[in-house]
């Protein structure tokens, strides 16, 4: 999931990794952090070296800027460079992005492919992408599963997303739902719903009708699939005991009873 914006920087997804074997003790990136103006502290990229996190780079602008970062000695290790956190604040994805990776001249690199194996998608919101860790790009759950599942996993999550910002209507829930079977995930992880009560979006029944019927479309789309839905976190930081409150225990109520009737609805086609 990348696409290159007119600034020259890759638009990869949260937690994307690229990966190198190389024999560098340094290594300079060009960096463009769009949302330093907004979020400085999320302004970060991970690196890691043969699977072990060993630096974290944090912009301190958003217009391009080129880091350097030393790498430990010795030949034949794999360095990793992870995308960290990004957000939605209005109508443009924020994110820290890498323009260009430049290794020193006479030394021995080479792009190394990623794991093969099965797709994990997880779709979700600033608590997906790890809003509330330190360092994101290495700390966040999206990040921390990706540790232990056999095979890819694609963040398709972002700060402030909502369920109301992709399934309000039919025709939003078919370019979705297109948007995900284009990855061809074995796997679909659900991790939304936070927002669309926090910010109002839309009713509880609303909100269920519509993660009824995404499940349906994914289904279709990727009958193969496994579905795994988790129900909205509850907002700690909010008036907890307020409107927000109870907006949270019917939007949660909601989509796990969605998917008690979907599970069982699934169940009866099988043994029919």
């Amino acid at each position: 999931l990348s696409t290159q914006g007119a600034d020259g920087a890759y638009r990869l997804s949260p937690g994307a990794r690229v990966r190198f074997v190389t024999d560098a003790e340094s290594v300079q990136l060009d960096i463009v952090s769009d949302i330093y103006g907004t979020y400085p502290s999320f302004a970060k990229i991970g690196v890691l070296v043969d699977g072990a996190v060993h630096a974290t780079i944090t912009a301190n602008q958003a217009a391009m800027k080129r880091y350097t970062q030393s790498l430990p000695a010795g030949a034949g290790k794999v360095v990793e460079f992870v995308v960290g956190l990004q957000a939605k604040p209005s109508s443009t994805i924020l994110g820290t992005f890498i323009k260009m990776i430049t290794f020193p001249q006479n030394t021995n690199t080479s792009i190394s492919s990623g794991p093969g194996g099965a797709k994990l998608l997880i779709y979700g919101d600033s608590i997906a992408v790890g809003a509330d860790a330190t360092n994101p790009a290495t700390e966040g759950w999206g990040y921390l599963i990706s540790e232990d599942w056999a095979g890819q996993t694609i963040q398709e999550a972002y700060g402030s997303r909502s369920l109301n910002d992709d399934a309000s209507d039919s025709t939003a829930r078919a370019a979705f739902v297109a948007k995900v079977a284009a990855a061809s995930p074995s796997a679909v992880w659900l991790a939304i719903g936070t927002n669309d009560y926090g910010l109002n979006k839309w009713t509880a029944a609303n909100f269920g009708t519509a993660y009824a019927a995404l499940l349906d479309d994914l289904h279709t789309a990727l009958p193969s699939a496994t579905i795994y839905c988790q129900t909205p976190v509850a907002w700690r930081w909010c008036n907890c005991w307020g409107t927000t409150e109870r907006r949270s225990r019917r939007h949660r109520r909601r989509a796990a009873a969605i998917v008690r009737l979907w599970r069982g609805r699934m169940s009866s086609r099988i043994a029919r």
